[in-house]
């Protein structure tokens, strides 16, 4: 059975043992919510999800397509811009190992979608930017 726990897991794992994306973004990777306090950082949320049952009700295949950006404070576009662009390099056609309690394989991993966007809140101002990225696996 596919765990999609483990593949969230090995993504925000790939992210976070990036040593040019931890440059850029110090705070750390974080699934829907940054720690308090955190100033550059990347988010990784569920966006949608689907499978494709053909035999017997079984997945043949599984998508997962997330929404991964870097979020910063403040209104500069350095270093948020380069962040986006490590991203998308770390993950357009990238590879990703997922554990074997994830209890698949990749097939594809790919950009799918460009997000940028800026917020204020409580008088901060914060820039989002990244993309959604889909990862299609298949059972062992």
């Amino acid at each position: 059975m596919i765990n999609a726990s483990e593949i969230e897991r090995a993504l925000i794992g790939k992210l976070a043992s990036d040593p040019q994306l931890a440059a850029l973004m110090p705070d750390g990777v974080y699934w829907d919510l940054a720690t308090l306090g955190s100033e550059k950082f990347v988010i990784v949320t569920l966006s949608t999800s689907r499978g494709l049952a053909e035999f017997h009700d079984v997945d043949t295949f599984r998508t997962f397509v997330y929404l991964v950006k870097a979020v910063a404070l403040g209104t500069d576009s350095d270093p948020i811009a380069p962040a986006a662009e490590r991203i998308q390099a770390l993950l357009d056609h990238g590879d990703i190992t997922f554990p074997a309690a994830a209890g698949c394989s990749l097939m594809l991993l790919r950009w799918v979608d460009r997000v940028r966007y800026t917020e204020t809140a409580a008088g901060e101002t914060w820039q989002h930017r990244g993309a959604r990225y889909e990862i299609t696996v298949t059972p062992l």
